[in-house]
């Protein structure tokens, strides 16, 4: 590292280590003062794709008494979560995922 440097026409080795740390205390402050305002504004987000999806349903054809909103929620939740959780065939976050799906009869409305 240190002749490529010296080969740029810079002297001296720069300090990671301390680049590192105050990369992490500035980040920190960062989340501190803006994370409530990023988290309400990230949960306001994901109301906003329910009503999206709502939206989708209705104009599509698909009535109340086939897909309350609540459902729609539900199912989008769901499909939130599970994303986050890192699956692999070993996980038993994907065998429940599995077992969920499975068991839950397919709405009447797919196949109309």
């Amino acid at each position: 590292m240190s002749w490529t440097l010296h080969r740029l026409g810079r002297e001296g080795a720069p300090d990671v280590s301390a680049s590192i740390h105050r990369f992490r205390d500035q980040l920190g402050v960062v989340i501190r003062g803006r994370g409530l305002a990023a988290l309400a504004v990230s949960i306001a987000s994901q109301f906003a794709w329910v009503v999206v999806l709502t939206v989708a349903m209705r104009m599509t054809g698909v009535p109340e008494s086939a897909l309350s909103v609540g459902e729609i929620f539900g199912v989008y939740a769901l499909v939130m979560v599970v994303t986050i959780i890192p699956l692999s065939m070993s996980s038993p976050y994907f065998s429940a995922s599995i077992g969920v799906s499975g068991s839950t009869p397919m709405p009447s409305f797919f196949f109309a």
